[in-house]
């Protein structure tokens, strides 16, 4: 059986204030959900690795440090953030990037291996690829195989034009396109959706077929898809080394209405199914492990 990587990025609705993300509502999108995935999760024996944009969350709601507590116990930490990478140097990047590992290491003693770009905005060329070596990280975990601000009109339609009315016009950008569907993989030099020889890893997304109308329909994600389907994803793809499932945090309790009751008891219920299937839980530290030599 698959090994299984569950990611949760955690945020809320946002905005940007003076050139700094700030999300908006800590409680009902970060700290309720965040206890009910912990909670679910200690159930079955799975392990969930938590995406955290730290300094974002940070600025305005100090108590994150006491929920990320609850997190390590069984759990794990990396990283995640939200920046125009397409209108960053190389050097600001990776300065941005060693801040980011080295403020959760403080906080939870727990140096991190991986990262996921918050938009999935990983910008042209190697320039991503770069700043995440020089970080100290080993991981990324930004594609969404198939998907593209160039081709996805829904994508470029909202997400670019958020992106850009935070922080200015050609702020998002990047293309999965052809991008394998599953990993891990050594990426290129120059294009992290292709195989290559350096020494950061990608851990694609889990998608089970390739997207460009309506990509979220085919992820593995307890908001996008059902029972049948979750479980169709996991059987029809058992052969490979990893699956990750993924959602977001703030897709609990969506704009103030709990929708906990639909995707929590679909999350209860694919645990529960893998659990007994004998699926292997892992967290994005397991995984770091065996690229330590890297």
């Amino acid at each position: 059986m698959t090994k299984i990587l569950i990611t949760i990025d955690v945020e809320s609705s946002k905005e940007v204030r003076d050139g700094v993300m700030h999300h908006l509502h800590y409680k009902e999108d970060i700290e309720t959900p965040c206890k009910r995935i912990i909670k679910i999760a200690d159930r079955y024996g799975a392990k969930v690795t938590f995406m955290v944009p730290l300094s974002e969350i940070w600025a305005d709601h100090k108590e994150i440090v006491e929920l990320m507590s609850l997190m390590i116990k069984n759990h794990d930490i990396q990283v995640h953030l939200h920046r125009p990478t397409p209108l960053l140097t190389e050097k600001e990047l990776t300065e941005i990037l060693k801040s980011e590992v080295d403020m959760i290491e403080e906080f939870t003693g727990i140096r991190p291996v991986a990262i996921r770009a918050g938009g999935y905005n990983v910008g042209k060329g190697g320039k991503w690829i770069r700043s995440i070596l020089k970080a100290g990280l080993r991981i990324d975990c930004s594609v969404w195989p198939g998907v593209s601000t160039i081709k996805s009109k829904r994508v470029r339609d909202r997400a670019v034009r958020n992106e850009e009315r935070y922080w200015g016009k050609g702020a998002l950008y990047f293309d999965f396109r052809g991008a394998p569907m599953f990993g891990p993989y050594r990426v290129s030099d120059d294009n992290i959706a292709r195989i290559g020889n350096t020494k950061l890893v990608e851990i694609p997304i889990t998608v089970s077929r390739y997207e460009e109308v309506n990509p979220w329909k085919y992820r593995f994600d307890p908001k996008n898809q059902n029972m049948v389907q979750l479980k169709n994803t996991v059987l029809k793809h058992s052969d490979k080394d990893i699956l990750e499932m993924f959602w977001h945090s703030n897709r609990v309790i969506f704009k103030g209405v709990d929708v906990s009751w639909i995707y929590m008891r679909r999350f209860e219920g694919i645990l529960k199914f893998l659990a007994r299937k004998g699926a292997e839980f892992v967290t994005m530290s397991d995984v770091g492990e065996g690229y330590r030599e890297w």
